[in-house]
């Protein structure tokens, strides 16, 4: 799947749709019906993010995805910092009781942010969201 300056790779079966700033995909079939789905959503910002102040980065995105996981009746189960692309991201991963769980992975590059979105419906959307992360390339 490629989008705006960057690409990462999916299962074979998954369809693509493109939008402004995103792109999604979602596994065809029955598999679609679970609410399986990865994104890249791509900010353009008005400054480039000083990764010097990345613990204040973590520390604002951390806050802010408490409130989320608030917001729709969930946790952050997972908060870390994780490699993407040869750069520090944030990923988190929100458990909630009456929807499948979402991992969201923060990306900083100059003056973009990426947003790597993923709807953990079951193993396979679990697979397929690994599989994204470890291969989001910017180009």
């Amino acid at each position: 799947m490629r989008g705006s300056g960057y690409r990462v790779l999916l299962p074979q079966q998954w369809r693509v749709t493109r939008g402004v700033r995103t792109v999604s995909a979602r596994p065809a079939g029955s598999a679609a019906a679970a609410g399986a789905l990865v994104s890249v959503t791509v900010f353009r910002l008005a400054q480039r993010v000083d990764t010097a102040r990345w613990r204040e980065i973590v520390q604002e995105l951390d806050t802010r995805m408490e409130q989320l996981a608030a917001r729709e009746d969930g946790e952050v189960a997972v908060s870390a910092t994780v490699d993407v692309s040869g750069s520090d991201a944030r990923s988190y991963e929100i458990h909630r009781q009456a929807a499948p769980d979402e991992r969201l992975v923060y990306l900083f590059r100059g003056k973009r942010e990426y947003q790597l979105f993923c709807r953990l419906a079951d193993v396979s959307a679990r697979d397929a969201c690994d599989r994204v992360v470890a291969s989001f390339t910017i180009s």
